[in-house]
């Protein structure tokens, strides 16, 4: 396990290049994007993000050779025209799919049964005995110190040893809590457009790729992100994203394109063969409507 860890921490260390900033970005893999001014205002007047989400159209191109965009295509039911994926109101992505098994057991890389975990999971005890998924959240955004690009996608004993990582060790340390405390969840990955709404100027839109976690709350599938926590005061030093910590509103909306199945030690290879945020070449945003 060692041994697999260190030859992806090489190989992400080789791509990224010299970065020595400690505070290093977590929306380094930022998607080109082409918004109008239209969403600029929506994303101003919108209340939160299921108004924002509603509000929205979004075309995604997608490189060639793809058929479908996976978990989203799933999801909405629309399907790729000519290497175009366009959606109108985007707040109808949540998932109907009924938790599995291994949405609660421990694994490769949710391996929430680790000595590290359960240390991590102590010390949440000792602020909560029994922790809602927000409390999770909010603990693990506390717990990785630092927020770099530098890590692989580590599992979680080591995001909890490490105390170090960027969305995808938030996702898997929020994963193995989550687990470890009765609720099931998964790991996804995709795209979230971000609009940071300042108190002067127009707001900033912003089609990143991204993890976070789904969890059941016995009704339906909730996103849990301790990655991007706008609502947290110190959030731009938390998370990376440039002026997320000084703004006083922030919207978000989750566009999944990929759930987690395999967990095992061949995790790695499997993402590979499962339709990613990879085969995204450009984004275009709209508004078509107000909130």
């Amino acid at each position: 396990m060692d041994d697999v860890s260190a030859r992806a921490e090489e190989r992400t260390e080789a791509a990224a290049g010299s970065a020595d900033d400690e505070r290093e970005s977590l929306f380094l893999s930022v998607f080109p994007l082409d918004s109008s001014v239209r969403v600029g205002g929506v994303a101003a007047a919108s209340k939160d993000n299921e108004q924002f989400a509603r509000a929205l159209r979004v075309r995604l191109h997608v490189m060639r050779g793809y058929d479908d965009l996976g978990e989203l295509t799933r999801r909405a039911g629309v399907p790729l025209v000519n290497g175009v994926f366009q959606l109108t109101d985007l707040s109808h992505l949540g998932s109907r799919d009924r938790p599995r098994k291994s949405n609660k057991q421990s694994s490769f890389v949710v391996d929430f049964d680790e000595a590290a975990v359960a240390t991590a999971a102590s010390s949440l005890a000792e602020r909560h005995a029994d922790p809602s998924a927000d409390q999770v959240v909010e603990f693990v955004s506390d717990y990785i110190e630092r927020k770099t690009y530098q890590r692989a996608f580590d599992i979680a004993s080591r995001v909890a040893e490490t105390k170090s990582g960027d969305c995808t060790e938030h996702a898997v340390l929020t994963a193995a809590l989550l687990r470890r405390f009765g609720y099931s969840a998964r790991i996804v990955l995709g795209l979230v457009l971000l609009a940071v709404v300042e108190p002067e100027g127009e707001p900033r839109v912003m089609a990143v790729g991204h993890a976070w976690v789904e969890y059941h709350d016995r009704k339906q599938w909730l996103i849990a992100d301790a990655a991007l926590r706008p609502d947290d005061d110190v959030a731009e030093e938390r998370t990376g994203a440039p002026g997320v910590g000084k703004a006083p509103d922030v919207r978000l909306v989750y566009l999944p394109i990929t759930v987690m199945k395999d967990e095992s030690v061949a995790f790695g290879r499997a993402l590979m063969d499962e339709v990613g945020v990879e085969s995204v070449l450009r984004v275009e945003l709209d508004a078509v409507g107000q909130p």
